[in-house]
Formats: C-alpha cells, structure tokens, sequence
C-alpha cells in the first residue's frame, strides 16, 4: 500500500516523498529531515498512527506543530475516527484510495489554515484498543481504539494543570460580548465557531460540545458527512469567525 501511494504521488508531482514502516521509524526519520506533508496509517506497531500524530502535535518533534496531516486507514469505524479528530488531521481518506483523492485531500490539506489547541490538551489523549465490550455498541463495532484523557502539566507529570485548558474551553469562559447562539447545518460551519452541542456520528460523539471548530475539523466533517446523526447544531458565533 505505501508503494501505491508513492506511486501516486510521484505521478501528481511530488518528487521527494519519503516513507517509515511505522510510528517509531517515522520519528526517527523526521528527528533528521523535515518534512511538510504527513500521510499515516493508523494501525502500526510499535507506534501506531494516533500516538505518532500526538506527539508532533504535542510539539515532541521538530517539526512545527501544525505540519499537515491526513490519516489513511482501512479503519472507518466512528469510535477510531473521533479519537482521530482530536488531533486536528486534515483529512481521513479510508481505503483503498484513488490518485484523485489523494490530489484532492493533499491539496485542501496544504491550503488549510491551521489552527492548533494548548500542548497540553495533546498531551492528555491516550488512546487505546477498545474493548470487546465497547464493540458491542451500536456505532463501534469493528472499531480499534477509543480514546481517554489524562491532565498533565507542561513538564509532562501528571499534576493537573491550569494550561491543560484548551483554547476552545478558555473561549467558553471568556465573555460573550459580541457573539450570538445560532443553529445552523453541517456544511453552514466554519471556523471559529463554538459547538453549542455534541456533533454524532453513528451514536458516537465526533467533535463535543465546547469545542472551537477548526478548518482541520471541517475537512473530518466533509469526509464523514454520510456518517453523522444529525443535519444541523447549535453554535456560538463569534466577530472572529471565518465567513
């Protein structure tokens, strides 16, 4: 698979791409060369996609943080696909996947803007196998990895923190001068918006509520519009917003 897809690539124009066997070789590949384009799978062992993503995300790399990424997996289940949207991707292509959606996805994914949340709030998720009984869900079955959250402080320990407050959490305190509550479609978000309510996903919540939405979180949307359990949510608009 990861032949075809530099294959691919290569045949779009790309003509330095480099590939890892999985999440440990990528991390030892980008401690010497950076790159500006990620395409991971997820399931890999020792280090499986989610796990490598946190930790360039968390800033464990020397790549910037917000280096695109996109996810392609052969796991389409809603569980592993929230855990993903944590990590702000930029894409979830499931296999197989053609060399016009890889055109398509590389290109948003590279014009995106990118908007990342606080170092730590990367640093709580753990993400984890789900169990059988997890998988006996409506929505989760065949699903892989769930996902939990730890507080951790900026030096890694696991005392809770005041920065492991996302930027998201911090504008639901701030005050609400100049914004208005609004119920709007799927497709009518943008960036910028507060989520008033749970975003689901074959009974699986996908984006929750509080969360302020990213061009990251549209491009998850978009892929996994069939999926969702809902046709609109509430949201608080701010003067900020991205029309």
């Amino acid at each position: 698979m990861r032949m075809l897809v530099i294959q691919a690539l290569e045949n779009l124009g790309f003509s330095n791409v480099h590939e890892a066997q999985d999440g440990q070789d990528a991390l030892d590949f980008l401690a010497k060369s950076p790159v500006e384009l990620i395409i991971s799978d997820i399931e890999m062992r020792p280090v499986n996609g989610l796990d490598f993503v946190k930790q360039v995300r968390s800033g464990d790399t020397s790549l910037p943080r917000g280096v695109p990424v996109i996810f392609l997996s052969g796991l389409g289940d809603t569980s592993t696909l929230s855990a993903a949207s944590e990590l702000d991707v930029h894409g979830f292509i499931v296999k197989p996947v053609s060399a016009n959606q890889l055109r398509e996805y590389v290109g948003k994914a590279m014009e995106a803007e990118v908007r990342l949340r606080d170092v730590n709030f990367y640093r709580s998720l753990n993400f984890a196998p789900a169990k059988a009984e997890l998988r006996d869900r409506p929505g989760l079955e065949g699903s892989t990895y769930r996902i939990t959250t730890q507080v951790v402080s900026s030096n890694s320990t696991t005392e809770p923190s005041a920065d492991h407050q996302s930027s998201s959490e911090k504008a639901r305190k701030a005050p609400t001068q100049g914004r208005k509550r609004s119920r709007l479609s799927v497709d009518e978000l943008r960036a910028g918006m507060i989520l008033e309510e749970d975003i689901m996903a074959r009974g699986v919540p996908l984006l929750k509520r509080g969360l302020e939405v990213t061009p990251g979180h549209l491009m998850v949307l978009r892929d996994m519009r069939s999926m969702l359990d809902q046709n609109d949510v509430e949201v608080e608009i701010s003067a900020s917003a991205t029309d």
